[in-house]
């Protein structure tokens, strides 16, 4: 009976020791997440990395995580081609440069120069969009064309969720804000 009660005994102990080593694993490995992601640099920072690797024009910029790197996919068209820079999203260093055949993406622009209808450049979008979303911070910044009319489509996270914002090009007009504050935003 004695042996029973010192074998229940250990038992629960080593049960709360392994339950307190895995909730502390978990807290610090939050922990450190929660940290590096203040510690990312901002997309014009992604933006400026890669095009100092490809010439062009910067069409859309997404923050990526693969195999627990996170960075920044960075979309350049050029004339005759375009290129997908990934930029480290910690230390701003170039991880590759991509060829990527145009003629694949039939629904996507084919903007090989700005249009004379933007006005506005994609980093006074962002900061347009930040400005009407509280503590937002841009993921993704993209020029499209609708109904003859160019938009910028800025993807923010925000501490609730996500949130989009479109921005008529050539005047800054916010033209819509989108919150979706019920997910939240997943890297």
């Amino acid at each position: 009976m004695m042996r029973r009660k010192m074998w229940i005994g250990a038992l629960t102990a080593l049960m709360l020791v392994g339950g307190t080593a895995v909730v502390g694993a978990s807290s610090n490995t939050d922990a450190k997440n929660a940290t590096t992601a203040k510690n990312y640099i901002t997309v014009e920072q992604a933006k400026t990395a890669a095009l100092k690797a490809a010439n062009g024009y910067v069409e859309d910029v997404e923050l990526e995580r693969e195999n627990g790197k996170v960075y920044y996919e960075v979309d350049i068209e050029q004339e005759s081609k375009d290129v997908d820079v990934h930029v480290d999203a910690v230390t701003g260093k170039v991880l590759a440069v991509i060829d990527q055949d145009s003629d694949d993406d039939d629904d996507r622009d084919n903007l090989d120069t700005v249009p004379a209808e933007v006005k506005i450049t994609s980093e006074e979008a962002s900061a347009i969009a930040v400005k009407n979303v509280s503590g937002g911070k841009v993921i993704k910044v993209e020029l499209d064309e609708d109904d003859n009319r160019y938009i910028y489509e800025v993807d923010l996270r925000t501490a609730k969720g996500e949130a989009d914002v479109d921005i008529d090009a050539a005047t800054g007009k916010v033209l819509s804000i989108d919150q979706d504050f019920d997910n939240e935003y997943e890297d």
